[in-house]
């Protein structure tokens, strides 16, 4: 089954987040899919439309200063749940469930946060828990893509993307390297998230919460952690999946969200 999603946009006090989304006839709120850093909504089209044939209303932004969304001037996170927040005020939401993948599962979390009478769960995939030695190992995401006339930021953003995703498919890489270069200032977003405490807002967290990740990516061993860590936590591991299993996993994922939805209860 098919149900292409919508494209549009919504306006927030600093411009203008593009979004997608794929209409239910369902009285439920909806998914709000958060993608991440520097990608675009396009890497949660698989995700959202397995959890579209699972009968949810799903909405898939791109982020401030990422795809087509305005960015911010000076960003931080709480700008960036601010702007997010707005946007699905401004949707006519009243309330919703929250999905994040990496630095949008920063995002989700600090959003679910602020915004309890609204946000109803929160799924992070590959939730960062950042430690000293991951400035280190992200020191050259973090480090600005300046362009030059022999092109060498051309090759920069491809080794980015393809060192982190080796196994992707050909279209996957160039879709994320020309996201990488179209976004702005992307480099002061990733040291945002490498300063939040996401730890400290995962103990503040109410609302029911389920942590995934790929068996294969990095951060599968902050999963268990976090979600201890919550007060209504819950983890999965995706069997076989790396860093991108929101595409080649997404049924899996689909599937853990939909048990996720049905086992907890929803605010009235």
């Amino acid at each position: 089954m098919t149900n292409n999603p919508v494209r549009s946009y919504v306006d927030y006090s600093g411009g203008q987040l593009h979004y997608r989304r794929w209409q239910s006839d369902s009285d439920d709120s909806p998914w709000v899919l958060l993608h991440h850093s520097a990608s675009d909504s396009r890497s949660l089209l698989l995700l959202g439309q397995a959890l579209s044939n699972r009968g949810f209303d799903v909405i898939a932004l791109d982020t401030p200063g990422f795809g087509m969304s305005d960015p911010i001037d000076h960003p931080t996170m709480d700008a960036f749940s601010n702007a997010i927040h707005e946007a699905l005020r401004g949707l006519g939401l009243e309330s919703w469930s929250l999905f994040g993948h990496h630095s949008g599962a920063s995002f989700a979390l600090r959003i679910a946060l602020r915004t309890p009478n609204e946000t109803e769960r929160a799924v992070l995939s590959g939730i960062l828990l950042p430690e000293p030695a991951d400035k280190t190992r992200l020191s050259n995401p973090l480090m600005s893509l300046k362009p030059d006339q022999e092109g060498s930021h051309l090759m920069s953003a491809w080794n980015r993307v393809s060192r982190y995703t080796p196994d992707a498919p050909l279209d996957v890489l160039t879709r994320e390297a020309t996201s990488l270069l179209s976004a702005v200032n992307p480099h002061l977003v990733y040291q945002m998230l490498l300063d939040y405490d996401s730890r400290t807002d995962l103990t503040l967290l109410k609302c029911p919460l389920l942590v995934i990740c790929g068996e294969r990516e990095h951060l599968a061993a902050s999963a268990p952690v976090a979600a201890t860590l919550a007060e209504h936590g819950s983890w999965e591991i995706i069997p076989g999946a790396g860093l991108d299993a929101q595409e080649t996993h997404s049924n899996e994922m689909a599937d853990l969200i939909l048990g996720f939805a049905n086992n907890t209860r929803v605010k009235q």
